[in-house]
């Protein structure tokens, strides 16, 4: 059976910098977890109130704090700290974690 990673929290730096200018995220309320067809893979959603809140540019970066993650042998790895460049500030914007 597969199992969400736990994504324990997102935030959101519109200058890429996370200090004063970034803002976090509520599960459930402002975006939510899936499993991919690919099981290396979980896709993040964001509502739509959230993108029209955020303040996105190119600049800007996601920050996510992630556990449950599991390697190719089934172990489980610590808790993860990932920050993901936005690479498409259209009106569809997704990016890959880098």
């Amino acid at each position: 059976m597969d199992v969400l990673p736990l994504v324990k929290s997102i935030s959101y730096s519109s200058s890429g910098e996370f200090g004063n200018d970034n803002g976090y995220l509520l599960q459930d309320e402002e975006f939510k977890v899936a499993l991919s067809e690919d099981p290396k893979q979980f896709t993040i959603t964001l509502t739509d109130s959230v993108l029209n809140e955020l303040l996105l540019n190119e600049r800007g970066k996601f920050r996510m704090v992630i556990s449950g993650l599991r390697d190719k042998a089934g172990n489980l790895s610590e808790e993860e700290t990932r920050d993901v460049n936005i690479s498409n500030v259209g009106p569809n914007p997704t990016s890959e974690g880098e």
